[in-house]
């Protein structure tokens, strides 16, 4: 059987359908607000190892959504080709 090809418009819905069916808008604004305040926060008070930590911290959390949101979309992008196989 002759495999599909992955176009453009595949991907994009993927990736839609990843924003609006998992949380990950959900959990990732909020934390970036609070990163946003915690950074303005050290600014105005000069909490400098509280930025390198505090920036340790959301670059982590950001590693861990960008490698679930590969794997999320990896595992999309199969069950749609299983179930376009039947």
């Amino acid at each position: 059987m002759m495999k599909k090809k992955i176009t453009n418009t595949d991907r994009n819905n993927a990736l839609h359908t990843l924003f609006i069916e998992h949380k990950i808008d959900k959990i990732f604004l909020p934390i970036a607000a609070v990163f946003v305040a915690f950074l303005w926060l050290s600014i105005l008070f000069n909490f400098a190892v509280f930025v390198k930590v505090i920036t340790v911290v959301f670059v982590v959390v950001l590693l861990y959504f960008a490698i679930c949101t590969f794997f999320e979309i990896h595992d999309w992008y199969k069950r749609k080709h299983d179930k376009d196989k039947f």
